[in-house]
């Protein structure tokens, strides 16, 4: 089960999330536009009972919200997807025994190559 988490290149997670993260705000942005565009009509010249019912039947009702959820998913999936990687490979590099970046030995911190003095 391990090598299915194994995460093979941070650079190409981290450019695949940004990428997808970007795709997602685009869609934001256009699903705002149009859902800003479809829900500000001005009612035509000929209105009647009958507007009413076709007013909801409209398409650009339906992309924009859609295209809003759907920016929304992908933007909080590639964030996710980039937190997951970023944790593992946190997790890889400090499974080696390590509980800092820096391994400081005994010898190294005396100052004297690990040398008694006599």
């Amino acid at each position: 089960m391990s090598r299915f988490t194994n995460v093979g290149n941070f650079a190409a997670v981290g450019w695949c999330s940004a990428g997808v993260g970007l795709l997602g705000l685009i869609f934001m942005i256009a699903g705002a536009v149009i859902t800003g565009i479809a829900y500000t009509e001005i009612t035509p010249p000929n209105y009647d009972e009958n507007y009413n019912r076709y007013l909801g039947a409209s398409v650009p009702r339906l992309v924009g919200p859609f295209l809003l959820c759907f920016g929304a998913i992908l933007l909080f999936g590639s964030c996710a997807f980039f937190g997951l990687a970023f944790y593992h490979a946190n997790r890889e590099y400090d499974s080696n025994g390590s509980t800092s970046r820096y391994q400081y030995t005994a010898a190294s911190s005396t100052g004297d190559n690990g040398k008694a003095n006599a």
